[in-house]
C-alpha cells in the first residue's frame, strides 16, 4: 500500500508492515473506475490497445516498457 509520495520517491507498505522507498523520474497517479485518457494514449504508443488497464510482468514493469513500472 502506498503511504507517502514526495518529489524524490514513494513510500509503501507491505501486508507485513515493512516499509521501503521507491524512488522514480516521474510518477502519473491515476485512479477510476475508467482508464484516463493519458493511460489510453500510452497504451497505444506501446501496442497495449485492447485492454483495460496496462499489463505487467510478474514485477510490476509495464510489457513492453523498460523501467516502466505500475502499482
Amino acid at each position: 500500500m502506498v503511504t507517502k509520495v514526495n518529489e524524490k520517491d514513494i513510500s509503501a507498505k507491505t501486508k507485513g508492515g515493512e516499509v521501503s522507498s521507491i524512488p522514480y523520474g516521474m510518477i502519473v497517479w491515476s485512479t477510476s473506475i475508467g482508464t484516463r485518457p493519458v493511460i489510453k494514449d500510452f497504451m497505444k504508443q506501446i501496442n497495449q490497445d485492447n485492454r483495460c488497464a496496462l499489463a505487467t510482468d510478474e514485477w510490476l514493469q509495464v510489457e513492453g516498457c523498460d523501467n516502466i513500472y505500475m502499482l
